[in-house]
């Protein structure tokens, strides 16, 4: 319920389209970061043949980047869609003070979703913890009268 309240102040605040935008942001971001950060080792093991001294931390160091960059270019996307749709003049200074709020929001909106995520994962990692022990007691319990029988 983390999810719901976050992205519903967030609307009440700065509306239905900056919603549209952080929620879109996110799903791209990861989308292009998950590719970068598996690969960083091979293309910082790469350029350390090649000679270069780079370390696959410097290759991720810079997706804090990608969601000001996404999140700009779809603010884009979305003016020039209300300028031709609606005659509503291109509003150049919202886009850049909106861009990094967006940004920021969908990391936070990520780490939100990535922490829920988590949290159902152990309770069924749990789950089947707890199982595996009984049916194991079980066993246990039937070797043991086995056992018994046998003396």
């Amino acid at each position: 319920m983390e999810i719901i309240g976050f992205i519903k102040d967030f609307a009440i605040t700065n509306g239905a389209t900056s919603v549209i935008v952080l929620i879109l942001t996110m799903i791209l971001t990861n989308i292009i970061k998950i590719p970068i950060k598996k690969h960083a080792e091979k293309i910082a093991t790469l350029a350390s043949a090649s000679g270069f001294n780079i370390k696959s931390s410097f290759v991720t160091s810079k997706i804090v980047y990608i969601p000001f960059g996404l999140a700009f270019a779809m603010f884009c996307i979305v003016e020039g869609i209300m300028r031709f749709a609606y005659q509503i003049p291109f509003d150049f200074v919202e886009i850049v003070s909106k861009t990094p709020m967006v940004a920021i929001a969908s990391v936070g909106l990520y780490s939100i979703l990535s922490n829920v995520i988590d949290k159902a994962s152990q309770k069924d990692e749990y789950k089947a913890f707890t199982a595996k022990q009984e049916l194991e007691k079980q066993e246990l319990a039937k070797q043991e009268q086995i056992n018994k029988e046998i003396i």
